[in-house]
């Protein structure tokens, strides 16, 4: 009896004591993690849809006012489903568009826009990715993890070229097109706990478009300052850059190419469980 006594409260005590070090991180690793952020980012982009029968317009979306800063959001689930394995789903989410007067003739996917026309303009950029990570390094204050996975890249451009008579806008002219690409992407994430409350990571990540008849690449990096608010909750604010250069030639003189830069500061909210 008393050696049973002893067992139950010597398992009490361990199993509290590390209950107690999982709280005393802002990286609680625990089965699954949730998180969502929004980023304030500028853009630096430009796009070219080419036909054969009209010469290569590269289009600065800077010059069509799309150029401010713009509020985008993220969405990040993890299942850590072994003691050093992790699955994640990704999900991120940019647009912004802008009204001005041409300042030059341009083309998009076979339409022409003369200068001085009102043109009213959209850029999209939506990424979807799962990854697997393995942490290669693991201890009480840091984990170095890396893996890989499939990202998917939506990048669209939409140019309307508008009439304005009196109160009435009408369209007289619309040029849209859209690259959906399949890319396997390399990921690498960080994180060091400075203490039981705060912590700081980075998340790298580089995709290689160069599948069929896509070439280029898509790569970001994501630095954060986490601290923990509850048990198993957290808040982070961090600074957020991505590079996109992706190109298609489907053929028939076609050429699709988007290039883009986006960056800004980032806010994201973490719940473990």
């Amino acid at each position: 009896m008393h050696n049973t006594v002893i067992k139950l409260v010597t398992g009490a005590a361990l199993f509290a004591s590390a209950a107690t070090a999982a709280a005393e991180s802002p990286y609680p690793r625990g089965t699954h993690e949730f998180m969502i952020g929004a980023t304030r980012q500028s853009a630096e982009s430009r796009v070219l849809a080419s036909v054969a029968q009209l010469p290569p317009s590269e289009i600065k979306l800077e010059d069509l006012n799309v150029d401010g800063d713009h509020d985008s959001w993220f969405a990040e689930y993890s299942w850590r489903f072994r003691e050093r394995w992790q699955l994640n789903a990704f999900a991120y989410q940019y647009q912004d568009s802008g009204r001005v007067g041409a300042t030059k003739d341009f083309n998009y996917d076979g339409v022409e826009f003369t200068a001085g026309a009102l043109v009213d303009s959209t850029l999209q950029i939506d990424t979807y990715a799962l990854d697997v990570l393995y942490a290669v390094h693991q201890s009480p204050r840091a984990e170095l993890q890396v893996g890989g996975g499939i990202h998917t890249l939506k990048l669209g451009a939409t140019f309307e070229g508008l009439v304005t008579a009196g109160n009435e806008t009408t369209t007289f002219a619309t040029a849209s097109d859209e690259l959906l690409a399949p890319v396997p992407n390399f990921r690498a994430r960080g994180s060091y706990s400075f203490n039981d409350r705060f912590g700081a990571d980075l998340t790298v990540g580089w995709l290689s478009a160069n599948v069929d008849d896509y070439d280029g690449s898509f790569a970001y990096a994501h630095a954060r300052l986490r601290c923990r608010l509850g048990e198993s909750s957290s808040v982070s604010l961090g600074y957020q850059a991505t590079a996109v250069d992706i190109s298609r030639k489907p053929g028939g003189g076609r050429e699709q190419r988007f290039d883009a830069e986006l960056y800004g500061p980032s806010l994201q909210l973490n719940w473990a469980f």
